[in-house]
């Protein structure tokens, strides 16, 4: 290490250890929680079952009295054999204390380095006295940088068991990160996150707002209740103009054409964006409002909940609530724009889309759906009109899902689509939904064909 890194570890130490002097290895928590050295290389070949238990969320079960009769000792128990009546328990390098004496069962004892102790101790028990609580300012400040910095599109913090785990989705994975925090932590994370935003921890709703993460991205923060207690999940939105190309989304070429054909034509009607949740259905629908503004001859309205990146000549109407979204659809046709984006079909917005989109303007949305064909259907779900009324509003449809390639660490979008042209249209009047679907499903496969 580097002398500017070495001081970088003593200090981490001095933040993180009540009595630094009390462990031969107290460098191996700075060096796992700053990322300096990988686990692997902090625990050699020969422990790879430690370095799957830290990187994992999945713990053995112990029994409630050998809990207890652990609770006070250094000694953390972490697996059972029924039938030897064995106990195995973790114990960090360099210990002096005397293991407890249990009644009925062996202690098989097992030295780990510092960090997968205490990591085992707030899983068991939630704290650990010779671990201190890092300042929440700090503490927020770290996994927010690290987010960033690994690319993550969102942090998850949540309760798991005693402890709190951080985690984030990078390019569909979840990386774990290296902070070992309790739920204290947690408590002082939601506080600091939920500062001068009225929200009330106590009561099992969903929250949902939105934050400041730094100078340059905001984070869209939704609070629910788990079976352990709380979990948090921040989207993190770029506070940079969105400037996607379908270049830069690595869409194929026959993708391409499709939507510039279908979705930026000037014809009458609901363009649509299926797929399932974090698919990429909002970054797709969004470069193709790029595509309509570069042309400069259209009024483009977009209502978002909430508005997660900037668009120059786009009016974004930027919903907080469930009211404001569902009312801002409601009074769409009074700001006459040319071409609207809805961020998403619901219960209560779907109607009023299909609507507008049946009145002159083009309309482009998202929605969740399985596949083209299986937006028919979703949508004759949410709105309870007819499929005749559904098919004769829709114009185009794409699924979008992202195929994660391991060998690149990179997500690549995969598309099908299909278009409903007149003549198309004309054969599914008045068919029964089982030919309607026959019918949907051919042409999909035939419109999703790079000929």
């Amino acid at each position: 290490m580097t002398p500017v890194q070495s001081q970088i570890v003593k200090d981490h130490i001095e933040l993180r250890l009540s009595n630094p002097e009390k462990f031969e290895d107290a460098e191996s928590l700075a060096l796992y929680e700053l990322k300096y050295e990988s686990l692997l290389e902090l625990l050699g070949e020969e422990n790879a079952d430690l370095a799957h238990f830290m990187e994992s969320d999945a713990v053995e079960f112990i029994p409630n009295s050998i809990l207890e009769m652990c609770k006070d000792s250094t000694y953390i128990p972490m697996a059972y054999n029924t039938f030897r009546k064995e106990v195995t328990v973790y114990q960090y390098k360099g210990c002096k204390e005397l293991p407890p004496v249990l009644t009925d069962v062996t202690l098989k004892i097992r030295e780990v380095p510092l960090f997968v102790y205490f990591k085992a101790a707030l899983i068991r028990y939630g704290s650990c006295a010779d671990l201190l609580n890092m300042p929440a300012k700090i503490l927020f400040d770290y996994v927010v940088n690290e987010a960033i910095s690994l690319g993550a599109s969102d942090i998850t913090l949540s309760s798991y068991i005693s402890a709190c785990r951080v985690y984030y989705n990078i390019r569909k994975r979840t990386v774990e990160s290296a902070l070992l925090l309790s739920n204290d932590d947690l408590k002082n994370l939601i506080s600091i996150i939920s500062f001068k935003k009225n929200v009330d921890i106590d009561k099992r709703l969903s929250k949902s707002f939105g934050i400041i993460l730094n100078d340059e991205y905001r984070g869209r923060v939704i609070i629910n209740n788990t079976v352990y207690g709380l979990a948090v999940t921040i989207r993190v939105l770029p506070n940079r103009f969105f400037n996607l190309s379908f270049d830069n989304l690595n869409l194929t070429k026959h993708t391409q054409d499709f939507l510039s054909r279908v979705f930026l034509s000037d014809t009458f009607g609901l363009r649509l964006i299926v797929g399932a949740t974090s698919s990429g259905k909002n970054t797709t629908a969004l470069s193709c409002l790029n595509k309509v503004i570069t042309r400069r001859l259209q009024k483009v309205v977009s209502i978002e909940r909430p508005v997660e990146q900037f668009i120059p000549g786009v009016e974004q109407i930027d919903c907080q609530t469930d009211e404001e979204y569902d009312d801002a659809v409601n009074s769409l046709l009074r700001q006459n724009p040319d071409y609207v984006y809805v961020t998403e079909m619901s219960e209560n917005t779907a109607k009023p889309a299909i609507r507008i989109a049946n009145t002159g303007k083009v309309l482009m949305s998202t929605l969740h759906a399985n596949s083209c064909a299986d937006a028919i259907s979703r949508l004759e779900d949410i709105t309870g009109l007819s499929v005749d009324k559904i098919i004769q509003s829709i114009h185009g449809i794409v699924y979008q899902e992202l195929i994660r390639d391991e060998e690149s660490d990179m997500v690549y979008p995969h598309n099908t689509m299909l278009e409903l042209t007149d003549g198309r249209k004309q054969k599914l009047y008045g068919k029964s939904y089982g030919e309607v679907l026959r019918l949907l499903r051919e042409w999909e496969v035939e419109d999703s064909c790079d000929k």
